[in-house]
């Protein structure tokens, strides 16, 4: 019997990396699209809103499966018993991977701003044959992961693609704004679950480093939780991890507010960034991703003091 092939991003997988799944699955009709952890609330308005069938949901990846990942090719973000050996190709837009980790596949990591774009522009490449409901995803995959294209990621291809999926779909401010909210709807989730659900995991050499990024319409509501930076410092123990990280990206006026769950996570952030914490926090007038401003950054900062 011929091993599985299946397609997942990372664990917990955001909007950008389950609508890069389903895409990839329709270029390769042979993959299974599938995901492990959970859905968020926006992920699931969108696949709702265009009647997309969720990817299968799995607790283990089959040791034997052929395997595509997209929107991540780091070892830390991926289940332990996925077999790197087994991974045939990977799409991606995030720095510090694991590229050698990955001897047998072939690699597209380029810097857009959402994984959406490559997988959009694939399917323009190969077939005209988009339905409208595959460009919904694929436009609000690319709408959501750059912040509806104010975030410092975007780049030209993200704004092209996203004009060519219109002429298959109509994506205006209003449904934006719905989806806008459907992402900030937090209200009834743990604020341990809510970091660990937006957690990501890098590693440098012999450190490792956790960043929750939340993006809400409204990031006073996670900001004045009491239980905040408990909850950060016990997931950074749980996990193991050196540092760790809150970004709050308030979507609606573009701000960020950084959270450090220990000193060390602070001082870490403070030389990488040059900002400066009061009481514990540090709010920035612009929106401070993960991919273009923290882990690059801090991943000089420890290279130049080991």
């Amino acid at each position: 019997m011929n091993p599985a092939k299946v397609v997942l991003s990372y664990v917990n997988p955001d909007t950008d990396g389950v609508c890069c799944a389903i895409g990839y699955s329709a270029l390769h009709t042979d993959f299974e699209p599938i995901y492990l952890g959970a859905l968020d609330n926006e992920t699931r308005f969108v696949l709702d809103l265009f009647g997309i069938k969720e990817p299968r949901k799995v607790e283990r990846v089959d040791a034997e499966a052929i395997i595509a990942l997209v929107d991540t090719h780091h070892l830390a973000q991926l289940p332990k018993e996925l077999n790197p050996q087994n991974v045939v190709e990977i799409v991606d837009h995030h720095p510090a991977g694991d590229i050698a980790a990955f001897p047998n596949a072939r690699i597209q990591n380029e810097p857009v701003g959402a994984a959406c774009t490559l997988i959009a522009e694939k399917l323009r490449q190969y077939t005209e044959n988009v339905s409208a409901s595959m460009a919904g995803i694929l436009s609000l995959g690319i709408v959501s992961n750059t912040i509806n294209f104010t975030a410092p990621s975007t780049s030209e291809r993200d704004t092209a693609v996203f004009r060519w999926l219109s002429d298959r779909v109509t994506i205006d401010d209003a449904l934006i704004m719905r989806m806008f909210k459907a992402k900030s709807d937090i209200e009834g989730i743990s604020t341990l679950t809510l970091l660990e659900s937006a957690l990501k995991v890098f590693k440098f050499s012999e450190r490792s480093l956790g960043i929750s990024q939340v993006e809400v319409a409204d990031t006073d509501s996670l900001i004045l939780r009491t239980e905040l930076v408990k909850s950060l410092e016990a997931m950074r123990i749980v996990k193991g991890l050196d540092y760790c990280i809150l970004s709050a990206i308030n979507i609606m006026d573009h701000t960020t507010t950084l959270v450090p769950s220990n000193r060390e996570s602070a001082v870490i952030v403070q030389n990488a960034l040059g900002v400066t914490f009061l009481d514990g926090l540090c709010r920035v007038d612009r929106i401070i991703l993960r991919k273009t401003d923290l882990v690059p950054k801090i991943a000089r900062v420890l290279s130049e003091n080991r």
